[in-house]
């Protein structure tokens, strides 16, 4: 990637020293209890999700319960309690408003023998595949809304190394095939050839390819739907969604010939229902593979890089920057601790950073409370993740990379490792009612990174009845 840099005299930007606190112009908090609709007895643990958001709490062992919305709720907003062994129940806000008791009812499930043996958990965590993407991607800007999956751009591109892995591949066949004929065995001249012409070929020619529109998955129909909304082919950056309009930035894009890589400065409005675009030329937060979140009408980026060396090296950004949606206006919200490519999730009024990359791969759990301003270091990974999805059920952060997925408990700190025979990098993942969703990323062939064009469901109850490999408290 080539960085240069934005022009500060088009920009508006103010210098906020306060915590975020002082911008906050909305809070409103609904407090009470779950109780087991047979004995009366308060149910603990049991999660409690704004619906289509991350917003969300649990019940404590008195079943009692208190959650914050960053925004005035809608008529139409409910609230979705769930709980192992109880049938979920969606009730609308609007009726919790009197005494904000909820009543759950056990769930009897008719289960194979080997899930309830106590002593026969599954190795790994259960999947299913759902309805495909028509083309492969990665480092995509996604989010999920009223109950649909929303990627914006994205890199479609296919790399492969052929000057490297594929002709020491050729190299290695080439000693074999000598050695055979030393000890006497026949030498295939012909099949040798076509191994040096495939490697030639354009079976491992790199494919550099952005995505330029939008793809929206139906959870409940399992159908996908493409919008050609003639954005930029734009990858490695973020997109969320304000008042039915979606937001798209950072990140890089390609030259006409796709042999160069600039940072974008612009944000791109896609407006849902009349499928127009207009383009925001200011946007002061310049980079790559940084961490945003959504929070009480305001966008907040963090970190990521900003220019990329032909030795591979980067340069770190550690600024952070808000845009208030209302106001038009940009500020800058002081620096993260360390500067650092890095991903991110918000918990109520924390946001967590988890992992990242500055010069390697790092272990590091950060939070930046919002209204006081303050950075805290959580713990540390079991392993050093530089890119992994992030999603988030009420105070539980669902962590994905490397074939495993890891559960974070923000209260009690407890992380927990689970397997999945599923090994991609850089994909996203999103809780909806009572089911985990991985998409995209990539995938490592041969010699060949392709992106995956599938989508995943994992019953959030596999949880329960799946090894833990590793836990620690942080």
């Amino acid at each position: 990637m080539t960085a240069s840099y934005f022009n500060p005299l088009n920009i508006k930007i103010s210098i906020v020293i306060m915590g975020f606190c002082a911008v906050t112009t909305y809070a409103q908090t609904f407090s009470g209890r779950v109780l087991e609709s047979n004995s009366q007895k308060p149910i603990q643990n049991v999660n409690i999700l704004l619906k289509d958001s991350k917003t969300g709490t649990v019940t404590n062992s008195m079943g009692s319960y208190s959650i914050k919305f960053d925004r005035k709720p809608k008529r139409r907003d409910s609230l979705l309690f769930s709980s192992i062994g109880y049938a979920p129940k969606a009730i609308a806000i609007k009726d919790l408003v009197s005494n904000g008791v909820v009543y759950l009812t056990e769930k009897i499930e008719q289960l194979d023998e080997v899930n309830v043996s106590a002593n026969k958990l599954e190795r790994n965590l259960e999947f299913k595949k759902l309805t495909p993407m028509e083309r492969g991607i990665h480092n995509f800007g996604s989010f999920i809304s009223t109950g649909k999956i929303y990627v914006v751009g994205g890199d479609a591109s296919i790399i492969s190394n052929t000057d490297t892995e594929a002709f020491k591949d050729v190299a290695q066949q080439w000693v074999a095939a000598s050695a055979n004929s030393f000890r006497g065995g026949s030498f295939n001249y012909a099949s040798f050839q076509q191994l040096l012409l495939r490697a030639y070929s354009n079976d491992w020619l790199t494919h550099e390819s952005y995505s330029d529109n939008i793809r929206i998955y139906d959870i409940a129909s399992d159908t996908w739907e493409t919008q050609e909304a003639d954005l930029k082919g734009r990858a490695y950056g973020q997109a969320v969604l304000h008042n039915d309009h979606i937001y798209t930035f950072g990140g890089k894009t390609l030259s006409r010939n796709r042999k160069l890589q600039y940072l974008d400065n612009t944000i791109e409005v896609y407006n849902l229902e009349e499928k127009s675009i207009q383009v925001d030329e200011t946007n002061p937060h310049r980079a790559v593979n940084f961490a945003s979140f959504y929070y009480n009408g305001r966008l907040i980026m963090m970190g990521g890089s900003t220019k990329e060396f032909r030795n591979g090296k980067k340069k770190y950004n550690n600024k952070i920057h808000f845009f208030n949606f209302e106001k038009g206006l940009w500020y800058e919200l002081g620096h993260m601790p360390v500067a650092k490519e890095t991903t991110g999730i918000r918990v109520e009024n924390k946001l967590y950073l988890i992992g990242g990359e500055n010069k390697k791969a790092l272990k590091d759990i950060e939070s930046y409370d919002l209204e006081t301003g303050k950075w805290n270091k959580e713990g540390q990974l079991f392993m050093p993740l530089m890119r992994p999805a992030l999603a988030t059920s009420g105070n539980i952060i669902y962590i994905y990379e490397y074939g495993k997925i890891w559960t974070f408990n923000t209260e009690t700190k407890e992380m927990d490792e689970y397997s999945i025979n599923l090994d991609l990098k850089s994909a996203q993942l999103y809780v909806h009612e009572d089911k985990i969703y991985l998409l995209g990323g990539y995938s490592r062939k041969k010699y060949v990174v392709e992106p995956s064009r599938e989508i995943y469901s994992i019953d959030l109850s596999q949880f329960e009845r799946t090894r833990v490999f590793k836990s620690k408290v942080l």
